[in-house]
């Protein structure tokens, strides 16, 4: 095993290297603007990478073959299920040229595949900086601008999951980012979307800890859009207070109501204003969203208040999530409707993945052993749930009743 001392030597030099002949621009969150001043609202993204690349484009396209063209979103896809630096080099930028003009931002969203190649994280670094800056000789000779992403987290570590070995950790992936930020020409702008969605990533329930959910996807594309395109026409600043709040311009958008990212999270904005003492279910062009202190975590699951509205909501990793559903908070399990609110009239028979339960007023009735109908008929329920393996008579109401496999026939 290589020794701690030697990696931190390596690092070492690798910074004072690349602080010594100059570093990159990078675009962040932080931002005032767009890399340039022109518009760039109509400029084509190639979009090159590995399997998070590809699912990006399956989180907006669907499936699809690549390189795909997608023209809804004035975007190319160019990716490969495991993609390293060699097959960027020798086959996606290949399959990315000819669509490569003035018009066109190319980013790089690979690397996490060379980190899990290698102990090295230096080692890493140098094959996809080589890589960037040889590439951006050719794009930027076309008139094309050309970006570097930062390599995003991982869940949970593989050996959980799956029994076997992967050695990339989110300690590893910041050691990357820091290295390629200050170690590319001028030709390549480094992209951090590290930061963007470092508390706020759901990772995908495949075992494999490095993919993500499709909103996961969804969000990553639009902080891309939003950094190279600029398209958000409204801009978050502090006001005269210190307070953040929205702008136009110069001016304060006090009407403004929903949720935005500013400052490293999701906030919740009212007249304008974020508000930090606010919990509830705030708004914007994605969905709805269960605001907790002012903020979306991304990790709320379950049956939650909205102060507004006044009306109780279903939300799973913080997004409002529609029914037909039964699902729980501390006061009981409850009937979710398909807007995502719990339906306080409903009273029958519904389902959620553990079987069908007996609702009343909108809630499960555990003590409730009797009939129960929907529109598929009626169920005999013993403790709230249909009972399917019942079979025989039952009196109720004053009348006897044969159930067969928990249904009158």
């Amino acid at each position: 095993m290589k020794s701690m001392s030697g990696r931190f030597v390596r690092l070492l030099l690798a910074l004072v290297l690349v602080l010594a002949f100059g570093a990159a621009e990078a675009v962040t969150a932080s931002a005032a603007g767009t890399p340039a001043a022109e518009d760039n609202s109509q400029r084509t993204l190639i979009l090159i990478g590995d399997s998070r690349t590809y699912q990006m484009c399956r989180a907006l396209n669907g499936e699809q073959d690549m390189p795909y063209q997608d023209a809804a979103h004035n975007a190319v896809w160019v990716s490969q299920n495991g993609a390293r630096s060699a097959w960027v080099s020798e086959t996606g930028l290949a399959e990315a040229e000819p669509y490569v003009n003035r018009n066109t931002d190319v980013v790089f969203l690979n690397g996490i595949n060379d980190l899990y190649d290698n102990d090295d994280t230096v080692k890493a670094v140098s094959v996809n900086k080589a890589l960037y800056n040889s590439a951006a000789d050719k794009l930027t000779a076309k008139g094309a601008r050309v970006f570097a992403a930062s390599v995003l987290p991982v869940g949970s570590s593989r050996e959980e999951a799956g029994g076997f070995s992967f050695n990339v950790s989110n300690v590893r992936i910041k050691e990357y980012n820091q290295l390629l930020k200050v170690g590319l020409n001028k030709k390549v702008t480094y992209l951090e979307l590290y930061s963007l969605i470092s508390d706020r990533y759901v990772i995908r329930d495949d075992g494999r800890h490095v993919h993500y959910e499709d909103d996961t996807s969804q969000l990553l594309f639009n902080c891309i859009e939003n950094l190279l395109r600029g398209t958000h026409k409204q801009v978050l600043a502090r006001d005269e207070n210190g307070n953040w709040a929205m702008q136009e311009t110069a001016r304060i958008r006090k009407e403004y109501e929903g949720v935005q990212y500013v400052a490293g999270a999701w906030r919740m904005f009212q007249k304008g204003r974020a508000n930090p003492a606010f919990t509830g279910i705030g708004r914007n062009a994605a969905g709805q969203w269960y605001v907790k202190n002012g903020t979306v975590s991304f990790h709320e699951t379950g049956v939650v208040y909205d102060p507004v509205t006044k009306n109780w909501f279903y939300v799973k990793n913080s997004k409002v999530t529609p029914g037909p559903d039964v699902q729980y908070n501390a006061a009981g399990w409850w009937y979710i409707d398909k807007t995502g609110k719990v339906d306080f009239n409903k009273t029958g028979v519904e389902h959620n993945a553990a079987g069908w339960w007996r609702i009343e007023h909108g809630k499960v009735n555990f003590g409730y052993t009797g009939l129960g109908s929907n529109a598929a008929g009626t169920w005999f329920c013993r403790n709230g749930k249909v009972d399917f393996g019942y079979n025989g008579p039952f009196t109720y109401g004053g009348y006897t009743y044969t159930i067969q496999n928990g249904h009158i026939v």
